[in-house]
């Protein structure tokens, strides 16, 4: 009788320890994330759809022309290039073709004006709505949204940017290199700088 008793209460104890065990506590193939969101996905825009709301801060890769703050990935719908800047010295569009791969049917602008060239993408079967892809500045009359613009001293631009790196392309002589910013994994500001002076800036998204 002692027997059968003692059995009894080892398979009672193995029951309790089978449902009461680590790593049952939510229903069986559920994944249990305790509310937390996942981070958002910074490869938006390799499917030709405009990525900015993927990046964390769009306001620091913007230049100011005249009043108005022009940002990468604004539309130009929105911005209205052609009344900030006037008519453009150049434009020519190109609409990607098959060796483009995920891009093939997409558009690229590109536009020259004044001390400025832009070049803009427009996502595949559209070729009307462009976004801003890149911002390339040789003139001091724009400047980037901290204040820094062309004829600036190496050392204000290290002072206002903090975060900057130099460009790894093989040059040492920190008053004749490029520097730059890198924002999550694709977007940049970068400055090239001759005898120690910021020469032209440049700001773009680079597709994966």
């Amino acid at each position: 009788m002692k027997k059968v008793i003692l059995i009894l209460l080892l398979i009672s104890m193995f029951v309790l320890v089978g449902c009461g065990g680590p790593g049952n506590s939510g229903t069986d193939g559920e994944e249990q994330t305790n509310g937390e969101t996942l981070p958002p996905d910074n490869n938006a825009g390799d499917t030709g759809e405009s990525p900015g709301e993927a990046i964390n801060d769009i306001n620091d890769f913007s230049f100011l022309i005249g009043d108005k703050k022009v940002s990468l990935f604004d539309w130009d719908y929105e911005v209205d290039l052609e009344n900030l800047l006037g008519k453009p010295t150049h434009e020519k569009t190109t609409n990607l073709g098959p060796a483009s791969d995920t891009f093939a049917g997409s558009y690229v602008k590109e536009l020259k004006f004044d001390g400025i060239e832009l070049e803009l993408f427009s996502p595949k079967d559209d070729g009307n709505d462009f976004y801003i892809l890149s911002m390339l500045v040789t003139d001091s009359k724009y400047q980037t949204s901290r204040g820094i613009k062309v004829g600036d001293s190496l050392e204000e631009l290290k002072k206002t940017y903090p975060e900057t790196e130099p460009v790894l392309d093989g040059r040492t002589d920190e008053n004749n290199m490029g520097y730059r910013i890198l924002e999550g994994a694709y977007n940049y500001i970068t400055f090239e700088v001759n005898d120690g002076v910021v020469e032209q800036i440049k700001i773009y998204h680079e597709f994966a």
